[in-house]
């Protein structure tokens, strides 16, 4: 997959493809920050923030994309610089942030894929975490079947496994799609003649 974003040595990324412009959603994150990348005292733009934390929340070549969604939205939110609640209330960034979704996941089935097993990982350890194996029913029997709670458990390791192959898979595709003449790309779905 041809980058999207470039990462810089001041911890930032900026924008690789200039097709990204051509998107409102992202056109929108750009045009509010139009000016230098830098104010006056060596602080980044607002686009540099936006587009840093999008890219460590959903770029597969994010070093946090393995990390649990909890997980990878504190890192990135520390590392670009902005807070929870200014992303909850940026309507823009959040637009930006599901359109990226959309094009990572249209370019690459497997980190869609990788995605939904995780986000159902994620499900299955939170129910695990809120299981009180003391709880009782109103007429005092067990809330919870011990035989409910070894079933995740022990299924545990094959959605592991899965992950494991799914997360493979998503390497290879990414990585198959060659640069061809001046800036065209082979997709994943195209003839390799």
């Amino acid at each position: 997959m041809k980058a999207i974003f470039k990462r810089k040595n001041d911890g930032y990324v900026y924008l690789e493809a200039d097709w990204l412009g051509t998107i409102p959603e992202f056109k929108v994150l750009l045009d509010r920050s139009k000016g230098p990348l830098y104010d006056k005292n060596n602080n980044p733009s607002r686009a540099m923030k936006d587009f840093t934390y999008i890219f460590l929340m959903y770029d597969f070549d994010s070093p946090y994309f393995k990390g649990t969604t909890e997980e990878r939205e504190r890192l990135s939110l520390k590392d670009s610089g902005l807070t929870r609640a200014k992303v909850n209330s940026d309507e823009m960034l959040q637009d930006a942030c599901r359109k990226y979704q959309l094009i990572i996941e249209a370019r690459s089935p497997a980190i869609r894929a990788y995605r939904q097993l995780q986000r159902a990982n994620e499900d299955k350890l939170m129910f695990l975490a809120g299981i009180d194996l003391g709880a009782t029913t109103e007429g005092g029997t067990p809330k919870w079947r011990m035989r409910e709670v070894d079933d995740v458990i022990k299924a545990q390791p094959q959605v592991l496994g899965a992950l494991k192959e799914v997360y493979t898979l998503a390497q290879e595709e990414v990585s198959s799609e060659t640069t061809l003449r001046g800036e065209a790309i082979r997709g994943y779905d195209e003839d390799p003649e």
